[in-house]
Protein backbone atom coordinates (compact mmCIF):
# COMPACT_ATOMS: atom_id res chain seq x y z
CA UNK A 1 0.00 0.00 0.00
CA UNK A 2 1.30 3.39 -0.81
CA UNK A 3 1.48 6.77 1.59
CA UNK A 4 -1.82 7.61 2.93
CA UNK A 5 -2.26 11.20 1.12
CA UNK A 6 -2.52 13.77 4.39
CA UNK A 7 -5.42 16.46 3.79
CA UNK A 8 -6.02 19.45 6.02
CA UNK A 9 -9.39 20.28 5.57
CA UNK A 10 -10.25 24.20 7.19
CA UNK A 11 -13.40 23.76 8.70
CA UNK A 12 -15.80 26.38 10.54
CA UNK A 13 -19.51 25.47 11.93
CA UNK A 14 -21.46 28.56 10.29
CA UNK A 15 -25.65 28.46 10.53
CA UNK A 16 -25.39 31.81 8.76
CA UNK A 17 -23.93 30.19 5.63
CA UNK A 18 -25.23 26.41 6.26
CA UNK A 19 -24.50 25.43 2.57
CA UNK A 20 -20.79 25.55 2.67
CA UNK A 21 -20.56 23.77 6.11
CA UNK A 22 -22.46 21.48 4.23
CA UNK A 23 -20.27 21.12 1.43
CA UNK A 24 -17.46 20.57 3.58
CA UNK A 25 -19.32 17.98 5.21
CA UNK A 26 -20.53 15.78 2.32
CA UNK A 27 -16.77 16.02 0.85
CA UNK A 28 -16.29 13.70 4.51
CA UNK A 29 -18.72 12.02 3.91
CA UNK A 30 -18.21 11.25 1.21
CA UNK A 31 -14.62 9.51 1.54
CA UNK A 32 -16.23 7.24 3.46
CA UNK A 33 -16.44 5.65 0.28
CA UNK A 34 -13.57 4.78 -0.65
CA UNK A 35 -11.72 1.75 -0.34
CA UNK A 36 -9.98 1.71 3.18
CA UNK A 37 -6.38 1.76 1.76
CA UNK A 38 -7.19 4.60 -0.11
CA UNK A 39 -9.26 6.49 2.34
CA UNK A 40 -6.67 9.86 2.92
CA UNK A 41 -5.97 11.08 6.60
CA UNK A 42 -7.65 14.23 7.45
CA UNK A 43 -6.23 16.58 9.83
CA UNK A 44 -9.30 19.41 10.61
CA UNK A 45 -8.04 22.63 11.46
CA UNK A 46 -10.44 24.79 13.15
CA UNK A 47 -10.47 28.11 15.52
CA UNK A 48 -13.28 26.17 18.04
CA UNK A 49 -13.23 22.85 19.30
CA UNK A 50 -17.08 22.42 19.17
CA UNK A 51 -16.85 23.15 15.69
CA UNK A 52 -15.54 19.84 15.79
CA UNK A 53 -18.47 17.79 17.08
CA UNK A 54 -20.45 17.63 13.99
CA UNK A 55 -17.54 15.86 11.92
CA UNK A 56 -16.74 13.44 14.51
CA UNK A 57 -20.32 12.55 14.60
CA UNK A 58 -19.45 11.14 10.81
CA UNK A 59 -16.81 8.72 12.83
CA UNK A 60 -14.15 8.90 9.66
CA UNK A 61 -11.22 6.48 10.71
CA UNK A 62 -7.91 8.18 9.64
CA UNK A 63 -9.08 11.88 11.37
CA UNK A 64 -7.02 14.34 13.97
CA UNK A 65 -8.37 17.55 15.21
CA UNK A 66 -5.93 20.78 15.24
CA UNK A 67 -7.26 24.69 16.89
CA UNK A 68 -5.55 26.84 14.77
CA UNK A 69 -5.11 30.76 15.31
CA UNK A 70 -5.62 32.28 12.08
CA UNK A 71 -5.23 35.54 13.72
CA UNK A 72 -1.72 36.51 15.14
CA UNK A 73 -1.65 39.44 17.94
CA UNK A 74 -2.21 42.87 16.54
CA UNK A 75 1.80 43.57 18.03
CA UNK A 76 3.07 40.89 15.86
CA UNK A 77 1.44 41.93 12.99
CA UNK A 78 2.52 45.65 13.14
CA UNK A 79 6.35 44.15 14.16
CA UNK A 80 6.01 41.66 11.23
CA UNK A 81 4.69 44.88 8.65
CA UNK A 82 7.76 47.14 10.01
CA UNK A 83 10.41 43.98 9.46
CA UNK A 84 9.14 43.21 5.61
CA UNK A 85 9.14 47.09 5.01
CA UNK A 86 12.86 47.43 6.12
CA UNK A 87 14.34 44.00 6.19
CA UNK A 88 11.71 42.21 3.55
CA UNK A 89 11.61 39.35 5.98
CA UNK A 90 9.04 38.65 8.93
CA UNK A 91 10.38 38.59 12.64
CA UNK A 92 7.24 36.03 14.05
CA UNK A 93 6.75 33.27 11.89
CA UNK A 94 3.65 31.47 12.29
CA UNK A 95 4.22 28.60 15.03
CA UNK A 96 2.13 26.11 13.33
CA UNK A 97 4.19 23.15 12.12
CA UNK A 98 1.68 21.00 9.16
CA UNK A 99 4.52 19.26 7.20
CA UNK A 100 2.17 16.32 7.71
CA UNK A 101 0.12 17.59 5.68
CA UNK A 102 0.07 17.19 1.90
CA UNK A 103 -3.10 19.20 0.46
CA UNK A 104 -4.68 22.09 1.90
CA UNK A 105 -8.47 22.64 1.74
CA UNK A 106 -10.59 24.69 1.31
CA UNK A 107 -7.05 26.88 1.33
CA UNK A 108 -6.84 30.12 2.73
CA UNK A 109 -4.39 33.05 2.02
CA UNK A 110 -3.04 32.84 5.29
CA UNK A 111 0.88 33.17 6.89
CA UNK A 112 -0.56 29.81 9.57
CA UNK A 113 -0.47 27.95 6.56
CA UNK A 114 3.05 28.81 4.63
CA UNK A 115 4.85 25.45 5.30
CA UNK A 116 2.13 23.74 3.45
CA UNK A 117 3.48 23.10 -0.22
CA UNK A 118 0.24 22.05 -2.23
CA UNK A 119 -3.03 24.25 -1.17
CA UNK A 120 -6.58 23.93 -3.38
CA UNK A 121 -8.35 27.05 -3.01
CA UNK A 122 -12.42 27.00 -3.46
CA UNK A 123 -14.34 29.29 -5.46
CA UNK A 124 -18.28 28.52 -5.01
CA UNK A 125 -19.56 30.92 -7.07
CA UNK A 126 -19.80 34.33 -8.48
CA UNK A 127 -23.16 35.19 -6.89
CA UNK A 128 -21.93 39.04 -6.79
CA UNK A 129 -21.65 38.82 -10.62
CA UNK A 130 -25.34 38.34 -11.42
CA UNK A 131 -26.92 39.59 -8.50
CA UNK A 132 -25.06 42.92 -7.75
CA UNK A 133 -28.07 44.19 -5.91
CA UNK A 134 -27.65 41.77 -3.17
CA UNK A 135 -23.76 42.80 -2.24
CA UNK A 136 -22.20 45.60 -0.68
CA UNK A 137 -19.75 47.92 -2.51
CA UNK A 138 -17.34 46.54 -0.25
CA UNK A 139 -18.32 43.43 -0.25
CA UNK A 140 -18.13 43.17 -3.82
CA UNK A 141 -14.35 44.36 -3.71
CA UNK A 142 -13.57 41.80 -1.20
CA UNK A 143 -14.26 39.37 -3.15
CA UNK A 144 -13.09 40.76 -6.70
CA UNK A 145 -9.49 41.10 -4.36
CA UNK A 146 -9.59 37.69 -3.03
CA UNK A 147 -10.33 36.37 -6.56
CA UNK A 148 -7.60 37.78 -7.83
CA UNK A 149 -5.20 36.88 -5.14
CA UNK A 150 -6.61 32.95 -6.21
CA UNK A 151 -6.49 33.22 -9.90
CA UNK A 152 -2.43 33.49 -9.45
CA UNK A 153 -2.48 30.21 -7.28
CA UNK A 154 -1.71 26.78 -8.93
CA UNK A 155 -4.98 25.00 -7.71
CA UNK A 156 -8.85 26.14 -8.05
CA UNK A 157 -11.89 23.72 -7.16
CA UNK A 158 -15.08 25.04 -8.09
CA UNK A 159 -18.76 23.65 -7.32
CA UNK A 160 -19.83 24.21 -10.51
CA UNK A 161 -19.20 23.73 -14.42
CA UNK A 162 -20.67 27.18 -14.47
CA UNK A 163 -18.15 28.39 -11.90
CA UNK A 164 -15.40 27.29 -13.94
CA UNK A 165 -16.74 28.79 -17.05
CA UNK A 166 -17.30 32.33 -15.40
CA UNK A 167 -13.78 32.19 -13.81
CA UNK A 168 -12.49 31.61 -17.42
CA UNK A 169 -14.68 34.47 -18.31
CA UNK A 170 -13.71 37.10 -15.62
CA UNK A 171 -9.81 35.33 -15.42
CA UNK A 172 -8.77 34.89 -19.37
CA UNK A 173 -5.36 35.08 -18.15
CA UNK A 174 -5.42 33.15 -15.25
CA UNK A 175 -2.95 29.64 -15.64
CA UNK A 176 -4.50 28.09 -12.61
CA UNK A 177 -5.51 24.65 -12.43
CA UNK A 178 -8.65 24.27 -12.51
CA UNK A 179 -11.26 21.24 -10.97
CA UNK A 180 -14.55 20.39 -10.78
CA UNK A 181 -16.19 18.66 -8.10
CA UNK A 182 -20.06 18.67 -7.57
CA UNK A 183 -20.51 16.98 -3.95
CA UNK A 184 -23.10 14.95 -3.27
CA UNK A 185 -25.42 14.80 -0.20
CA UNK A 186 -25.37 11.45 2.37
CA UNK A 187 -27.98 11.41 4.31
CA UNK A 188 -28.65 9.23 7.08
CA UNK A 189 -32.14 8.77 7.51
CA UNK A 190 -33.15 7.64 11.43
CA UNK A 191 -35.84 4.84 10.51
CA UNK A 192 -37.32 5.17 14.18
CA UNK A 193 -38.37 8.32 13.48
CA UNK A 194 -41.66 8.45 12.19
CA UNK A 195 -43.29 11.69 9.92
CA UNK A 196 -46.04 11.81 12.60
CA UNK A 197 -43.46 12.18 15.90
CA UNK A 198 -41.84 14.98 13.55
CA UNK A 199 -45.37 17.00 12.22
CA UNK A 200 -45.95 16.92 15.63
CA UNK A 201 -43.06 18.45 17.18
CA UNK A 202 -43.58 21.53 15.07
CA UNK A 203 -46.93 21.32 15.09
CA UNK A 204 -47.85 20.38 11.60
CA UNK A 205 -50.98 19.09 9.68
CA UNK A 206 -50.84 15.84 8.84
CA UNK A 207 -52.39 16.77 5.53
CA UNK A 208 -50.47 16.94 1.93
CA UNK A 209 -47.46 19.36 2.16
CA UNK A 210 -44.85 21.16 0.23
CA UNK A 211 -41.44 22.02 1.61
CA UNK A 212 -38.69 24.42 1.02
CA UNK A 213 -35.95 24.48 3.65
CA UNK A 214 -33.98 27.38 2.80
CA UNK A 215 -32.22 30.31 4.84
CA UNK A 216 -33.89 33.29 4.23
CA UNK A 217 -31.97 35.48 2.40
CA UNK A 218 -33.96 37.78 -0.57
CA UNK A 219 -32.17 36.06 -3.32
CA UNK A 220 -33.71 32.44 -1.78
CA UNK A 221 -36.85 34.34 -3.33
CA UNK A 222 -39.56 32.65 -0.69
CA UNK A 223 -41.79 35.22 -1.45
CA UNK A 224 -42.73 33.69 -4.90
CA UNK A 225 -44.11 30.82 -3.39
CA UNK A 226 -46.41 33.21 -0.82
CA UNK A 227 -47.28 34.87 -3.92
CA UNK A 228 -48.63 31.64 -5.34
CA UNK A 229 -50.43 30.70 -2.80
CA UNK A 230 -51.91 33.87 -2.60
CA UNK A 231 -52.99 33.63 -5.82
CA UNK A 232 -54.33 29.82 -5.52
CA UNK A 233 -56.64 31.23 -2.49
CA UNK A 234 -57.79 33.59 -4.68
CA UNK A 235 -58.98 30.85 -7.10
CA UNK A 236 -60.23 28.39 -4.46
CA UNK A 237 -57.53 26.19 -5.07
CA UNK A 238 -55.66 26.56 -2.32
CA UNK A 239 -55.80 22.68 -0.49
CA UNK A 240 -52.98 22.22 0.64
CA UNK A 241 -50.11 23.92 3.17
CA UNK A 242 -46.12 25.08 2.66
CA UNK A 243 -43.84 24.63 5.39
CA UNK A 244 -40.40 26.65 5.12
CA UNK A 245 -37.60 26.03 7.35
CA UNK A 246 -34.01 28.03 7.95
CA UNK A 247 -32.48 30.53 9.48
CA UNK A 248 -34.82 33.38 9.51
CA UNK A 249 -32.04 36.73 9.14
CA UNK A 250 -30.80 38.37 6.21
CA UNK A 251 -28.51 40.80 7.84
CA UNK A 252 -28.07 42.81 4.11
CA UNK A 253 -31.84 43.03 4.16
CA UNK A 254 -32.77 42.71 8.06
CA UNK A 255 -36.75 43.16 7.43
CA UNK A 256 -36.75 40.11 4.75
CA UNK A 257 -38.30 37.81 6.81
CA UNK A 258 -40.74 39.91 8.47
CA UNK A 259 -41.87 41.30 4.99
CA UNK A 260 -42.83 37.67 4.51
CA UNK A 261 -44.62 37.47 7.82
CA UNK A 262 -46.63 40.30 7.34
CA UNK A 263 -47.80 39.39 3.69
CA UNK A 264 -49.01 35.29 5.04
CA UNK A 265 -50.63 37.44 7.44
CA UNK A 266 -52.09 39.93 5.66
CA UNK A 267 -53.43 37.54 2.55
CA UNK A 268 -54.85 35.19 5.22
CA UNK A 269 -52.41 32.54 4.30
CA UNK A 270 -51.51 31.40 8.32
CA UNK A 271 -53.76 28.20 7.88
CA UNK A 272 -51.72 27.09 4.88
CA UNK A 273 -47.90 28.12 5.62
CA UNK A 274 -45.84 27.90 8.61
CA UNK A 275 -42.17 28.98 9.58
CA UNK A 276 -40.04 26.36 11.27
CA UNK A 277 -37.05 28.37 11.98
CA UNK A 278 -33.48 26.63 11.94
CA UNK A 279 -34.40 23.25 12.65
CA UNK A 280 -32.74 19.57 13.36
CA UNK A 281 -31.11 18.08 9.73
CA UNK A 282 -32.50 14.84 10.88
CA UNK A 283 -36.13 16.27 11.44
CA UNK A 284 -35.30 18.55 7.65
CA UNK A 285 -34.59 15.62 6.34
CA UNK A 286 -37.46 13.19 7.15
CA UNK A 287 -40.01 16.39 6.47
CA UNK A 288 -38.27 16.21 3.14
CA UNK A 289 -38.85 12.99 2.17
CA UNK A 290 -42.66 12.85 3.40
CA UNK A 291 -43.69 15.83 1.01
CA UNK A 292 -45.48 16.34 -2.06
CA UNK A 293 -42.11 17.97 -3.19
CA UNK A 294 -39.47 19.83 -2.43
CA UNK A 295 -39.98 23.67 -3.64
CA UNK A 296 -36.64 25.72 -4.40
CA UNK A 297 -37.52 28.99 -5.74
CA UNK A 298 -33.59 30.47 -5.45
CA UNK A 299 -32.46 33.24 -7.97
CA UNK A 300 -28.61 32.15 -7.52
CA UNK A 301 -27.00 28.98 -6.32
CA UNK A 302 -23.58 28.01 -6.71
CA UNK A 303 -24.61 24.30 -6.03
CA UNK A 304 -27.67 23.75 -4.20
CA UNK A 305 -27.76 21.05 -1.46
CA UNK A 306 -31.51 21.36 -1.41
CA UNK A 307 -31.38 19.96 -4.52
CA UNK A 308 -28.84 16.98 -3.72
CA UNK A 309 -30.72 16.45 -0.88
CA UNK A 310 -33.42 15.99 -3.18
CA UNK A 311 -31.61 13.67 -5.54
CA UNK A 312 -30.31 11.47 -2.81
CA UNK A 313 -34.01 11.05 -1.72
CA UNK A 314 -35.40 9.97 -4.68
CA UNK A 315 -38.03 13.23 -3.90
CA UNK A 316 -39.86 15.49 -6.45
CA UNK A 317 -38.40 18.89 -7.16
CA UNK A 318 -40.18 21.94 -8.11
CA UNK A 319 -36.69 24.30 -8.79
CA UNK A 320 -36.50 27.62 -10.29
CA UNK A 321 -34.75 27.60 -14.30
CA UNK A 322 -31.80 28.88 -13.21
CA UNK A 323 -28.38 27.34 -14.84
CA UNK A 324 -26.98 25.73 -12.19
CA UNK A 325 -30.41 23.65 -11.41
CA UNK A 326 -30.40 22.39 -14.95
CA UNK A 327 -26.58 21.40 -14.50
CA UNK A 328 -27.65 19.78 -11.07
CA UNK A 329 -31.00 17.83 -12.64
CA UNK A 330 -30.54 18.27 -16.18
CA UNK A 331 -34.59 17.09 -17.02
CA UNK A 332 -35.43 15.17 -13.50
CA UNK A 333 -37.60 18.32 -12.21
CA UNK A 334 -40.21 20.52 -12.48
CA UNK A 335 -38.65 23.84 -13.86
CA UNK A 336 -40.36 27.51 -13.59
CA UNK A 337 -39.34 30.87 -13.87
CA UNK A 338 -38.73 32.23 -10.68
CA UNK A 339 -39.87 35.69 -11.51
CA UNK A 340 -43.20 34.11 -12.93
CA UNK A 341 -46.18 33.37 -10.10
CA UNK A 342 -48.12 31.51 -12.98
CA UNK A 343 -44.96 29.46 -13.97
CA UNK A 344 -44.50 27.87 -10.15
CA UNK A 345 -48.62 27.33 -9.98
CA UNK A 346 -48.27 25.41 -13.29
CA UNK A 347 -45.54 23.06 -11.60
CA UNK A 348 -47.56 23.14 -8.66
CA UNK A 349 -50.70 21.55 -10.42
CA UNK A 350 -48.15 19.00 -12.20
CA UNK A 351 -46.99 17.65 -8.94
CA UNK A 352 -50.25 17.45 -7.07
CA UNK A 353 -51.80 15.37 -10.60
CA UNK A 354 -49.15 13.43 -10.77
CA UNK A 355 -49.67 11.79 -6.85
CA UNK A 356 -46.22 10.01 -7.21
CA UNK A 357 -42.65 10.68 -7.16
CA UNK A 358 -41.60 11.09 -11.12
CA UNK A 359 -37.62 10.72 -11.15
CA UNK A 360 -34.76 7.83 -10.35
CA UNK A 361 -31.63 9.38 -9.84
CA UNK A 362 -29.75 6.22 -9.33
CA UNK A 363 -27.60 8.09 -6.27
CA UNK A 364 -25.62 5.64 -5.05
CA UNK A 365 -23.49 5.09 -8.27
CA UNK A 366 -22.87 8.92 -8.27
CA UNK A 367 -21.56 9.41 -4.74
CA UNK A 368 -19.17 6.72 -5.33
CA UNK A 369 -18.39 8.31 -8.42
CA UNK A 370 -17.56 11.19 -6.54
CA UNK A 371 -15.56 9.53 -3.87
CA UNK A 372 -13.35 8.63 -6.49
CA UNK A 373 -13.33 11.88 -8.72
CA UNK A 374 -12.45 13.64 -5.51
CA UNK A 375 -9.14 11.02 -4.69
CA UNK A 376 -8.34 11.66 -8.27
CA UNK A 377 -8.36 15.23 -8.15
CA UNK A 378 -6.28 15.05 -4.75
CA UNK A 379 -3.73 12.73 -6.54
CA UNK A 380 -3.66 14.76 -9.47
CA UNK A 381 -2.22 17.53 -7.66
CA UNK A 382 0.58 15.69 -5.68
CA UNK A 383 1.85 14.08 -8.83
CA UNK A 384 2.15 17.78 -9.68
CA UNK A 385 4.50 18.17 -6.63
Amino acid sequence: MGKRITLGIVFNYDENWIGGTYYILNIIKTLQFLEDSKKPKLIILGTRNEDFDIIKNIQYPYIEYVIINLLPPVWERALNRVSRFFLKKEQFIAKNNFKEIDILFPAKSNPVFRTIKNKLFWIPDFQEKYLPQFFTEKEIKERLDNQLLISKEKHLLFSSLIAKNDFETYFPESTIKKYVYCFTSILEKNNNFQVGEVLKKYNLSNENYFFSPNQFWKHKNQIIILEALKKLKEMEQLNFNVYFSGKENDYRYPTYFEDLVHFVEHNQLNENVKFLGFIDREDQICLMDNAMAIIQPSLFEGWSTVVEDVKALNQNCIVSNIAVHKEQLAHQGYFFDPNNTDSLIEQIVKVKTAHSKSFDFDYQKKIQDNANHFLKILNSIISKD
